[in-house]
């Protein structure tokens, strides 16, 4: 755990991960005077702030996005577009994420049966 103190105000950091274990993704920031709850955090639709007692549910307004919809919208505006590469995601940085998640799947030993070596 991580504590950070600035002025008045800290906050307590915890992070937990697993490949192995199914754990509830959840993201509870504590502060001084109460914490946030957010389930399923990095595709959040809602969060809970709870303060001095008091419980307040926030719900995030329906979008015309959700998922990989972002992506596909690039994809279709770049092809309409006849463009070969997308100015956000390049072919170089394709590659380089593409390397660095091969390294850390070698490192760690995970192995897909449907990839070959």
């Amino acid at each position: 755990m991580k504590r950070w103190r600035s002025g008045l105000n800290s906050l307590l950091v915890s992070v937990q991960t697993s490949i192995h274990l199914k754990l509830k993704n959840a993201l509870i920031i504590y502060g001084d005077k109460g914490s946030i709850k957010m389930p399923s955090f990095w595709m959040a639709q809602e969060a809970l702030l709870i303060s001095e007692g008091q419980e307040t549910h926030f719900r995030r307004p329906e979008s015309l996005y959700a998922g990989y919809q972002y992506e596909a919208r690039a994809v279709c505006n770049d092809i309409l577009q006849h463009k070969l590469e997308n100015s956000r995601v390049t072919h170089k940085f394709t590659l380089e994420l593409t390397q660095t998640l091969d390294r850390v799947r070698r490192e760690i030993g995970l192995k897909y049966s449907s990839i070959e070596d």
